[in-house]
């Protein structure tokens, strides 16, 4: 709570500018002695599948990094030294578009346990969801699922279309659950299933819409996917960081 008095402190002695919409200070170490990463130049407004529109948040967030440095060295103590070495080669984007599929999950789903005869992996990350307005998030807001949840394979299937298969951020869920699922470990789950359906449509002459699961399941367990909580209980310890 110190650092984010720091940042609203600043905002009010007109070091911070008035588009900086975090109101935390979210940094964390890194490998290299003295060395920080930050998370905290957010632009929101922008509609980042209008090319013009994120070229503009692009800029938007650059012009942010010189206050944001004064910020560090006359706030927060430790900083007073610090310079910048470099900066992520593209804005990040949260979401744009996303799929209808054979099935839409929820967040309901996610949270609530609930199995899918077709799963191909799991996740564990809570849905978080940033305000598309700006407002910071707070803790009440914040739901954590108690043990891992299933992913199905449908979501990854758009309605209406034959020998398309999508993963990542662009498949079928609603907003909420696809703040859960958007994250990196999730993407590389969906990806694996994504690559392996479509070698065995390809050799099978199968439309993704018919697909053989149980044996896209066995393969993907035989490479090592855990496709049921269960399947992990016995591996890992899985502790939800939020409230309980």
């Amino acid at each position: 709570m110190l650092l984010s008095r720091k940042v609203t402190q600043a905002k009010n002695d007109g070091v911070l500018p008035p588009n900086m919409t975090q109101e935390r200070l979210i940094f964390t170490t890194l490998p290299a002695p003295g060395e920080v990463f930050l998370l905290q130049a957010k632009v929101v407004g922008r509609n980042a599948a209008d090319d013009i529109e994120k070229s503009t948040a692009q800029s938007e967030a650059t012009r942010m990094l010189p206050p944001l440095m004064r910020f560090l060295r006359e706030y927060i103590p430790g900083f007073e030294r610090v310079h910048l070495i470099d900066i992520a080669p593209q804005i990040g984007v949260r979401e744009t578009r996303r799929i209808i599929a054979d099935h839409v999950l929820t967040e309901g789903e996610i949270l609530n346990d609930r199995r899918f005869s077709d799963t191909i992996g799991l996740g564990g990350f809570y849905p978080d969801v940033h305000p598309p307005k700006g407002q910071d998030k707070t803790l009440a807001s914040m739901v954590y699922p108690l043990r891992p949840y299933e992913i199905p394979f449908r979501i990854l299937v758009p309605q209406g279309i034959e020998g398309v298969i999508v993963a990542g951020r662009c498949v079928s869920a609603t907003q909420r659950a696809f703040g859960a699922i958007r994250v990196i470990p999730l993407c590389m789950v969906m990806g694996q299933a994504a690559g392996t359906a479509a070698a065995l449509a390809a050799r099978n002459s199968r439309s993704f819409h018919d697909l053989d699961i149980p044996d896209l399941q066995a393969r993907l367990a035989k490479s090592g996917a855990f496709l049921h909580p269960e399947d992990a209980d016995d591996r890992f310890e899985f502790t939800p960081l939020g409230p309980s």
